[in-house]
């Protein structure tokens, strides 16, 4: 990313956030995808590691999922990533980062 430069500009944004318990993270999720929805994005449902997540496309790719009380945000510019396999990739990027280490 470019020096200066705001994250929403970089080509790869992976973000995670933790809340209070696992009512509010679902709800941090679905109000994200009503506001994409509302701004004019399709939205799929995807895999991601056992559980389900969304992959939203609207300027970018954008897959948000919960596990737990956790959330994860990951967006790629649409040039890095085929759309057929957006969803596939996406969703394991997504598995990845919220998996216990």
């Amino acid at each position: 990313m470019p020096a200066g430069q705001p994250p929403a500009k970089a080509k790869v944004w992976i973000g995670l956030a933790s809340y209070v318990n696992e009512e509010s993270a679902r709800k941090r999720l679905t109000a994200t995808v009503a506001d994409e929805r509302t701004a004019g994005a399709t939205v799929s449902d995807v895999q991601v590691g056992q559980d389900r997540g969304v992959l939203i496309r609207n300027a970018n790719w954008l897959l948000v999922a919960n596990r737990g009380r956790v959330t994860v945000v990951v967006q790629v510019i649409p040039v890095l990533v085929r759309e057929d396999h957006a969803g596939a990739l996406l969703g394991q990027v997504a598995d990845h980062a919220l998996t216990s280490r």
